[in-house]
């Protein structure tokens, strides 16, 4: 099940108050991380699956405003920085389905996983999930993903 958010929610008079010139710069920095590292990946893999210009703007813009929208409610909800966007990692995996499947089969498929991992968090599968799995597999899985890169 979902953790219940903080009472109240985030207030934007604490928000200012507590706001630090360092904050700031952690937030351009990861802001400017999240803004070229997948991006980049993107395009590349574009070029070379030969997606249209309008499929990669759909992308894109479905990653900055879906993720961003995410990210704004989680972190006001929950009154701490929760992150929510596309992953390299996750693009990285398109990697190898580009030139096999369609764009369309692509987003069909991200569609049904998507829905699986909201069953999953509804039911508190994630939590089973992660009981059982050592977190070495974790991240050796992680790696997997990326040894080719």
């Amino acid at each position: 099940m979902l953790e219940k958010p903080v009472d109240g929610g985030a207030r934007w008079a604490d928000t200012i108050r507590n706001l630090r010139g360092y904050h700031v710069v952690d937030a351009v920095v990861a802001f400017m991380f999240a803004s070229t590292g997948p991006v980049a990946l993107i395009l590349s893999l574009s070029i070379a699956g030969g997606v249209s210009a309008e499929e990669v703007a759909s992308w894109i813009f479905i990653g900055f405003f879906g993720g961003g929208t995410i990210t704004a409610v989680m972190s006001i909800l929950y009154r701490q920085p929760l992150a929510h966007g596309w992953t390299i990692s996750g693009t990285a995996i398109v990697a190898a389905a580009i030139g096999k499947f369609s764009y369309s089969e692509i987003v069909g498929a991200y569609l049904v996983t998507g829905i699986l991992m909201i069953v999953l968090a509804l039911t508190g599968g994630f939590r089973k999930l992660m009981d059982i799995t050592p977190i070495p597999i974790v991240m050796a899985m992680v790696a997997g993903v990326f040894l080719k890169f």
